[in-house]
């Protein structure tokens, strides 16, 4: 894939995609602790590492496009396809990744606290 095939109409559909499945995981990681011993810092820290890097589905979407390139000029809406997904993939990469490691380093100090434990 070259970044020239990439539109910049998938671009802003691949941002929008990406940040409200990331809300929604937030959300369920929120959800998913509740009622549990953990404080309310903790359970939003665990939200913020729950942000997925994305390797996976990049790898995953690479298959896909190279297949449909591989079927043929018949298969042109199979590529288009499978173009959208690659860059879907690419951006989720480079929001997801930087997003990551900015909001643990930032929030890791400010909501996680050490203490000590009485023997």
């Amino acid at each position: 894939m070259l970044f020239s095939q990439i539109k910049v109409s998938d671009v802003g559909k691949a941002v929008i995609c990406v940040l409200v499945a990331q809300t929604f995981r937030f959300v369920a990681v929120l959800l998913a602790t509740t009622g549990k011993q953990y404080t309310i810092k903790e359970r939003v820290f665990f939200a913020i590492s729950f942000i997925p890097k994305s390797t996976t589905a990049a790898t995953v979407a690479a298959v896909v496009y190279n297949d449909a390139v591989a079927l043929g000029e018949d298969y042109q809406d199979y590529q288009l396809m499978g173009l959208q997904i690659q860059t879907t993939t690419i951006i989720a990469i480079l929001i997801t990744m930087f997003l990551g490691i900015f909001m643990i380093d930032f929030f890791g100090p400010r909501l996680l606290t050490h203490e000590e434990k009485q023997m």
